[in-house]
């Protein structure tokens, strides 16, 4: 590797909250031209220096949005994204849960809000234990949004414990509900004694493993299965198949692991025994929302879902056609601002999995709202949505335009 090229990945690692993904300058910091720094940069990291920094602020987006006191805005501003916010979530849609396979080691300690963006395998991982969790009924769940909810777990002196010398005192499992792929995702934490800020963080497979050891070595007979077997390859891990003598023996027990490859076996008996109880929990996330569109938004969720699927396929027939469909649905002759602020913003950028739903922020200013509703013919409604989503298709690839001005923009000539 160039001796420039670790200086800048070392400068982006550093710095990358304040560099811009585009004007970054790092070829001029690197004393080397634009050209050859990106065909070196490229070639050495496998993705362009702007690439890369957009992926460490959306890395770092993932770990801020654990914390439910971060709106939207609030996570745009700290990881300084200094685009659109439709850039933001395509971006976010995009590459959150793809990262690099944290580096070997069995644990990290940090502040409850500070853990690393989940590998593929690390988020399989975490949706076993969740199944285990939730087969067994143990914990307690506390609601926290429509789409997502948090497990509480006390773990201190039971089989599920990170820590050697079982420091572990509760364990926290954050489920968020994808409502646009249907599908859940998960991230583990765990606090430690007499300490509610910090917490254990996993940075390795091999914990995860020797906790799914330990229940399968250590457990009453409560659970009929192995729940090694959910993991396609687990021999290939080197783990004892006798049980250990210590909980010491099992923390340290097994080969270095950050290079092997989490496969889950959904054929397993544990995973189809378990499937139920996630589809339940899927079930109820979908009414949750479904519930809090309609009695918040007077919205349909399922048409709603068909519209972001309309705009995806620039279908701009069905686009106008949600409109009409949606008020003779309800009976009602104008949308609410929220819901048409919603409609917009989804028209925008076509994705709904992110959304804050229960303490919903505007994107539009609610006097340019008011204006669509009250000189716009319902009828032309649709006609605005196609319009401003056929411009929006049309603004420049940098991400250099504000929403609220193209809208406004069609609205004079409205």
């Amino acid at each position: 590797m160039e001796s420039y090229i670790e200086k800048a990945l070392a400068r982006i690692d550093a710095q990358f909250i304040e560099l811009d993904i585009r004007d970054h300058g790092l070829a001029e910091f690197s004393n080397v031209s634009v050209s050859k720094f990106e065909k070196d940069f490229k070639r050495t990291v496998g993705l362009t220096a702007n690439q890369y920094i957009k992926k460490k602020k959306i890395e770092k987006a993932r770990e801020l949005r654990q914390n439910p006191d971060y709106k939207q805005f609030d996570i745009m501003a700290l990881i300084g994204w200094n685009y659109s916010e439709r850039s933001y979530r395509e971006a976010y849609k995009k590459l959150a849960g793809v990262s690099k396979n944290a580096a070997d080691g069995s644990m990290a300690f940090g502040d409850v809000n500070d853990f690393l963006a989940l590998s593929d395998g690390r988020h399989a991982l975490d949706e076993i234990l969740l199944r285990f969790i939730l087969y067994l009924q143990l914990g307690t769940i506390k609601k926290r949004s429509p789409n997502s909810v948090q497990f509480v777990v006390d773990i201190k002196d039971t089989l599920i414990q990170f820590t050697p010398f079982g420091l572990d005192d509760k364990l926290y499992f954050f489920v968020f509900y994808d409502v646009d792929n249907d599908s859940v995702h998960t991230s583990t934490v765990s606090t430690r004694i007499g300490d509610k800020k910090n917490c254990y963080i996993p940075n390795s497979f091999q914990p995860y493993l020797n906790i799914l050891n330990n229940i399968y070595h250590r457990n009453v007979g409560e659970l009929e299965f192995d729940i090694r077997e959910a993991i396609q390859n687990w021999k290939e891990f080197g783990i004892s198949e006798s049980a250990p003598e210590s909980f010491l023996n099992l923390i340290f027990m097994g080969p270095s692991m950050s290079n092997l490859k989490i496969e889950v076996d959904a054929e397993s008996d544990f995973i189809e025994a378990t499937n139920p109880l996630i589809r339940k929990l899927k079930e109820q996330f979908r009414t949750d929302i479904t519930n809090t569109l309609d009695e918040d938004f007077n919205l349909s969720l399922q048409a709603l879902l068909k519209y972001t699927d309309y705009l995806d396929n620039d279908d701009l027939n069905n686009i106008e056609r949600f409109v009409s469909d949606e008020l003779l649905r309800t009976g009602a002759k104008r949308f609410k601002l929220k819901a048409l602020d919603l409609i917009l913003r989804v028209t925008e950028c076509p994705v709904l999995q992110d959304l804050e739903l229960k303490k919903y922020e505007y994107e539009f200013p609610r006097e340019l709202l008011k204006k669509i509703t009250s000189e716009v013919d319902t009828g032309k409604i649709g006609n605005l949505l196609r319009e401003f989503r056929e411009a929006i298709n049309l603004c420049p690839d940098n991400d250099d335009y504000n929403p609220t001005v193209v809208l406004d923009d069609l609205l004079r000539e409205v």
